[in-house]
């Protein structure tokens, strides 16, 4: 099927400059589909943890604020809703509203923000690898779903955008679950195909004015990018962006998932960049593959592979002097592979699935994935 991708300069967060470029990115990428006061709108942002926006790790508020104004001077009622890592609780879903500025979204605009904690089960017949999913019921209920991601690097899936946001539909603690039924990249990667073709966001707008590069989505640096970008397809729209970033695309697992799954043709991909036009980044800082990434693995003999994936596989480390000792990291563990000893996490590697959930999800940055000398050698 045929999309357009658009792309446009936005080089801060004045309020005027990215309703600006909001809006010339969603009217280039086809406009929003046809709305009425009856129709629920729900804007779905990057809210993985409660963090500041000069972090970069959410969605900076003045995008989320643009995309609300426009979808309701179009007729929409508005509501914000995410699924944070970590409990999906009232109280977890305030502080998440109230650090991350979305608060103030809300109270600027008159959009709703959602404290339903109540899922439902949705069927997929159709799925990639699941025949069922469990998400939030206020996504699952919606006329529309807007999704705003964060332009930002992912340790598991290299980057994350548009498809990836879609996983934050899965409410608290049941993302644990799907992680450890699929710990491997390619599984998850079409897992996320399944979530987002579940939710089908009608919009997806990327905040890419300040994104993050290194080792994302929680630890990485703040990135000045510069870009606002939309399509009604996320899958076009992540492949686009790996393109504009520099990235190899065949490395991105959702990316080349959508392809072999034929979610994607990149060439009914149009690609516009509207005036004013943003600059491409020359030294975009993307994470290292897996082993799997490695041509011929999976033929290759089962104690080579174990041999390899010793010497090759990042593991997760934590630093002692940031570490509190909070235990978000253990009670988000998947398998269990976590436990605080002497107040400092330690990890069981015959366990890790190396979801690298703890250095996502660690609220004092101390949790970094370590990566082999002789993979980043083999990856750089």
């Amino acid at each position: 099927m045929y999309c357009r991708v658009a792309l446009t300069q936005c080089t801060s967060y004045h309020p005027q400059e990215v309703r600006a470029a909001v809006d010339r990115a969603v009217a280039a990428a086809g406009g929003w589909p046809p709305l009425s006061s009856a129709s629920r709108v729900v804007v779905k942002p990057n809210l993985l943890m409660a963090t500041p926006p000069a972090r970069a790790v959410t969605t900076h508020p003045q995008v989320v604020a643009a995309v609300v104004r426009s979808l309701q001077e179009a007729g929409a009622r508005v509501m914000i809703a995410d699924c944070p890592g970590g409990p999906f609780s009232r109280s977890a879903l305030e502080r998440l509203y109230r650090v991350t500025g979305m608060l103030e979204v809300a109270e600027a605009t008159g959009a709703q923000l959602n404290f339903d904690t109540g899922s439902v089960e949705l069927p997929l017949p159709d799925g990639l690898v699941i025949r069922s999913l469990t998400v939030a019921r206020v996504l699952a209920e919606a006329d529309l779903v807007v999704g705003v991601s964060k332009l930002k690097t992912h340790g598991l899936t290299r980057l994350t955008a548009a498809v990836k946001l879609m996983f934050g539909a899965i409410p608290g603690l049941k993302k644990a679950e799907y992680h450890l039924k699929m710990p491997a990249v390619g599984d998850f990667s079409r897992l996320l195909l399944d979530v987002a073709r579940a939710i089908r966001p009608g919009m997806s707008v990327v905040d890419g004015v300040v994104g993050m590069d290194g080792p994302g989505p929680s630890r990485g640096s703040p990135r000045p990018l510069g870009v606002i970008a939309a399509a009604r397809d996320p899958y076009a729209l992540d492949w686009a962006l790996a393109r504009w970033l520099g990235v190899d695309e065949s490395t991105v697992p959702t990316v080349s998932a959508s392809i072999a799954a034929g979610l994607l043709d990149p060439h009914q991909v149009e690609l516009v960049e509207v005036s004013p036009r943003p600059v491409r980044p020359t030294d975009f800082r993307i994470p290292t593959g897996r082993p799997t990434a490695i041509p011929g693995w999976h033929r290759l003999p089962g104690p080579v592979r174990a041999r390899l994936d010793a010497l090759l596989r990042p593991r997760p480390l934590f630093d002692a002097r940031l570490c509190t000792g909070c235990g978000v990291c253990v009670h988000n563990c998947p398998p269990g592979a976590l436990r605080l000893d002497e107040g400092i996490p330690t990890v069981n590697l015959q366990e890790c699935i190396r979801c690298f959930c703890c250095e996502e999800l660690c609220p004092q940055g101390a949790a970094r994935i370590h990566q082999p000398w002789l993979m980043r050698l083999m990856f750089r």
